[in-house]
């Protein structure tokens, strides 16, 4: 199995799984889990008014809560040109989003109580322990917390490397 193999595959499992629960859960009236269903439409009410802007072509928003989805809002457009509606089920291609996603991931496990973000990284990803910071590669003055993973630093040099890390801790390096 190559090293691609090895780290693809738990993700795309991790994926599976999560579409799978996504899929599962239950419709309820907002008030039933605690929301305001006029809120929640105020939602769908400036995402409109930014497909009419034409800030966005469409979007689709899915609340859920207690694990019982309370709202579910498709605006705008899949296909703005072929005039096609965005809907429920429509499929993104998302950029740039791993951090947010990420950090949905974490808050959704800290809500669970199956992590704190004052967690050292290292914890749950050995390859973070003992560190070597700064241009000078020095020991770091302390560990990486979840938080700061949450806080996403554009310019942190270390933190750059998380996907570089993350394989090299997932990955056995006499592995092809």
């Amino acid at each position: 199995m190559t090293r691609r193999s090895i780290v693809i595959v738990p993700l795309l499992s991790l994926l599976a799984v999560g579409y799978a629960e996504a899929s599962d859960l239950s419709t309820v009236k907002p008030e039933q889990v605690g929301l305001s269903s006029e809120r929640l439409e105020r939602i769908g009410q400036v995402l409109r008014v930014d497909v009419e802007r034409g800030r966005i072509p469409g979007a689709v928003v899915v609340v859920a809560r207690k694990g019982r989805v309370a709202s579910v809002q498709a605006v705008g457009f899949r296909d703005r040109a072929a005039g096609a509606p965005m809907t429920p089920d429509s499929i993104f291609r998302i950029a740039s989003m791993t951090k947010p996603i990420v950090t949905v991931a974490a808050l959704s496990l800290y809500e669970e109580g199956r992590l704190l973000p004052s967690d050292p990284v290292s914890k749950y990803i050995p390859a973070f322990k003992d560190r070597m910071v700064g241009l000078e590669r020095a020991p770091a003055e302390r560990e990486m917390t979840i938080q700061d993973l949450m806080r996403q630093p554009g310019q942190d040099r270390d933190l750059q490397d998380v996907p570089g890390v993350l394989q090299r801790g997932l990955v056995d390096p006499d592995d092809g």
